[in-house]
């Protein structure tokens, strides 16, 4: 279960290649999610724990991170991982509002969705 979840009322991602916003509506049929999870959320089988040998001591460490995953009913259709953060990456620039959330990150990558208020209701 999400740490924190919203319901949307859509996902739109930028097509680079058509330069335009290709947009899915939540509906009857669509549900679209926006969650943050953590390894913490894990039951404790799947937390990533593993023994390591300190030498006269032997201790549990948790691999522990942090991902912001849109689903599109139960697809995951974007996924950046908050911790710990790739070195490799790219920056990763997050605009918020009262109702709305854009994501951009390197060249023409960018998605926005809309959330689920009882405005939009």
């Amino acid at each position: 279960m999400p740490k924190v979840e919203a319901r949307c009322v859509l996902y739109s991602v930028w097509a680079r290649k058509d330069k335009k916003w290709v947009t899915t509506t939540a509906g009857d049929q669509t549900s679209i999610l926006l969650g943050l999870l953590s390894s913490e959320d894990s039951s404790e089988e799947n937390t990533g724990d593993r023994v390591e040998n300190t030498g006269d001591s032997v201790e549990n460490t948790r691999d522990s991170w942090t991902v912001l995953a849109l689903l599109v009913n139960q697809d995951v259709v974007q996924r950046i991982p908050l911790s710990p953060w790739p070195a490799a990456a790219d920056r990763v620039t997050f605009l918020g509002g009262e109702t709305s959330l854009l994501v951009t990150a390197g060249q023409d990558y960018k998605w926005r969705v809309e959330l689920k208020t009882e405005k939009s209701l």
